[in-house]
């Protein structure tokens, strides 16, 4: 259930505080954003969730600026909003 509430913090921060949109949030790498915004802790842990959605084989021990998770403007948002709807609607 944490990680209802972390995808919320993140769609609010994206789409309404501070004016973002999803293209702006995403310029360049999501994950340093996220990291400066929600904190290191937060960050590893919608990456763990992005991956295991997407299949993506995730390694903890990796930095959140290494770039190897990559995510296109469409994949984020999309990633975002239907993880809010399937956590929400379990």
């Amino acid at each position: 259930m944490e990680e209802v509430f972390i995808l919320l913090e993140v769609e609010n921060l994206i789409k309404g505080g501070g004016g973002y949109g999803y293209k702006e949030y995403l310029d360049g790498n999501p994950w340093k954003q996220l990291k400066k915004e929600i904190g290191e802790e937060k960050t590893k842990k919608v990456i763990k969730l992005y991956s295991k959605v997407n299949g993506v084989e995730y390694d903890e021990t990796r930095e959140i600026e290494d770039e190897q998770i990559r995510v296109s403007v469409n994949d984020f948002e999309r990633f975002v909003k239907e993880s809010i709807s399937i956590k929400v609607g379990l």
